[in-house]
C-alpha cells in the first residue's frame, strides 16, 4: 500500500510540475504580447505625431510665406 501511495504522489508531483511550467509559460507569453502591443502603440503614435508635426510645420511656413512675401517688386515713383 505504501508503495502505491508513493507512486501516486510522484505522479501528482509530475503533474503539478507540468502545470507549473505551463502556467509560467502562459504568463510569460501574456507579458510578452502585452509589451509588444504597448511598443507597437507607442511606435504608431510617434510616427503619427511626427507626420502631424511635419504637416503643421509646412502649413505654418506656407502661411508665413503668404503673409510676408520675400520678393516684392520695387516701384519707382518720381
Amino acid at each position: 500500500m505504501k508503495i502505491v501511495e508513493i507512486e501516486e504522489d510522484r505522479i501528482d508531483e509530475k503533474h503539478d510540475r507540468a502545470c507549473h511550467y505551463l502556467e509560467r509559460f502562459v504568463c510569460w507569453m501574456l507579458i510578452t504580447v502585452a509589451v509588444a502591443v504597448c511598443l507597437t502603440l507607442v511606435w504608431e503614435t510617434r510616427e503619427t505625431m511626427h507626420l502631424h508635426n511635419k504637416r503643421l510645420e509646412q502649413d505654418l511656413s506656407m502661411q508665413a510665406a503668404f503673409q510676408h512675401p520675400r520678393s516684392r517688386p520695387e516701384y519707382f515713383m518720381p
